[in-house]
């Protein structure tokens, strides 16, 4: 878990995420459904602890690490690019 959390994997219940408004979610409407995010900045990856189920957890967190890293992954350019074609579609 530290290592984890060194590496910008923040763990949080859904109370927590609201109270704090943890990536604009500000009430458990907003957070409906929700088991994992990233905030637009990237700047970690955040796990809603209280809403995943063991057996999701690696899943979840392997999705949020994608969402992450994936600028970095595929340079900036390529991420961008990537970005457009899939909001044109």
């Amino acid at each position: 878990m530290t290592r984890l959390k060194r590496n910008g994997v923040q763990f949080l219940n859904a109370d927590d995420v609201v109270a704090k408004r943890v990536g604009g979610h500000g009430s458990h409407d907003e957070l409906s459904g929700v088991k994992g995010f990233t905030p637009t900045d990237r700047s970690k990856a955040v796990l809603v602890n209280d809403r995943i189920a063991d057996h999701e957890a690696l899943g979840v967190l392997k999705h949020e690490l994608v969402h992450k890293n994936l600028p970095t992954l595929l340079k900036e350019d390529r991420f961008k690019a990537l970005t457009q074609a899939v909001s044109k579609s």
